[in-house]
């Protein structure tokens, strides 16, 4: 007699999908502390022009190694120009205002705000891809936008911490930036790993000429800065998101490994703790739950809508 391997209704998620989204929240969750560790020597400006070239060329050396280089001459010249103003979105912009609130502000708090990036992208997609904001849609950007007031007047709701006002309105800069980026990214499908490079090269050069003209152009002088710049720019953007990629291409229900990235910025908090030795207030966390509370929402709901209509 066979036993089902699943209960009946359910589908079994394979085992290389789980160890894929381990590995990705391992490589984003620390991503954020390495960057903390590698602003200390290097302004934001200078820490994105070399993790964006590491990226770069971590990017190329995948293409090479994949025998898919030939992709990067199959985009038409309008399409070459929408890469660089997605770039300076969702790469020069996002990474340099995120690690300017990094810069100016507490740490943790700046982190939880920049991850506000996912209550604007429900909002950018109503226009940009026709997407409907339902209810429950709603709802959950709502109780995120709470999360935020709670992080910006450290849970007062009352008065924002004036102090950190810079930092705090730089990490909402980077989610705004890179919820723009991400939803034309998906409205033009340019989410292949040739656009990835694109992504990286056109920042790092813009931001090479800026820092030349400036006269802030260094060498990362220490292991540790060029340790950071690789680890952000090749481990965390490239291989990290050819893992998730890998994890949605494998699995049935893409809800899975999606639900599995609310980790993320909880192992980010507690690296900071653990590595930085940052004292993370309440309000971090309680701002950090209502806003991936407030996406879960979203989410649970979507998912059960899409099983309702039998999509």
């Amino acid at each position: 007699m066979k036993h089902p391997a699943t209960a009946p209704g359910r589908v079994k998620t394979p085992t290389g999908v789980w160890f894929s989204m381990l590995l990705v929240i391992a490589v984003w969750g620390t991503t954020a502390t390495v960057e903390a560790v590698s602003l200390r020597t290097l302004s934001p400006l200078q820490f994105t022009m070399w993790s964006t070239v590491f990226g770069a060329v971590g990017a190329l050396f995948c293409l090479i190694a994949t025998g898919s280089a030939k992709e990067l001459r199959s985009f038409r010249p309008p399409v070459f120009a929408l890469l660089f103003v997605l770039s300076m979105f969702g790469f020069a912009g996002y990474f340099v205002l995120k690690y300017t609130a990094y810069s100016t502000s507490p740490i943790p708090q700046a982190n939880v705000l920049q991850y506000t990036f996912t209550l604007f992208i429900v909002l950018f997609a109503v226009p940009v891809l026709r997407q409907r904001l339902s209810p429950a849609k709603l709802a959950g950007v709502l109780v995120g936008l709470l999360g935020a007031a709670v992080v910006l007047t450290g849970g007062r709701l009352i008065a924002i911490e004036r102090a950190h006002i810079t930092g705090y309105l730089c990490a909402l800069g980077a989610g705004i930036s890179f919820a723009v980026f991400s939803v034309f990214a998906e409205k033009t499908t340019l989410k292949r790993l040739s656009a990835l490079f694109f992504y990286h090269a056109y920042s790092a050069v813009v931001l090479f000429i800026v820092l030349a003209v400036s006269g802030g152009l260094v060498l990362p002088g220490s292991p540790r800065e060029l340790a950071g710049a690789f680890y952000s720019g090749f481990v965390s953007n490239v291989l990290g998101m050819l893992l998730w990629l890998h994890a949605q291409g494998a699995s049935k229900d893409v809800s899975i490994p999606t639900g599995l990235l609310y980790f993320v910025p909880f192992v980010s908090l507690a690296c900071f703790r653990v590595f930085l030795g940052l004292i993370i207030p309440v309000s971090a966390y309680v701002g950090l739950a209502l806003i991936v509370g407030g996406m879960f929402i979203h989410t649970v709901r979507g998912k059960n809508e899409r099983e309702r209509n039998g999509q």
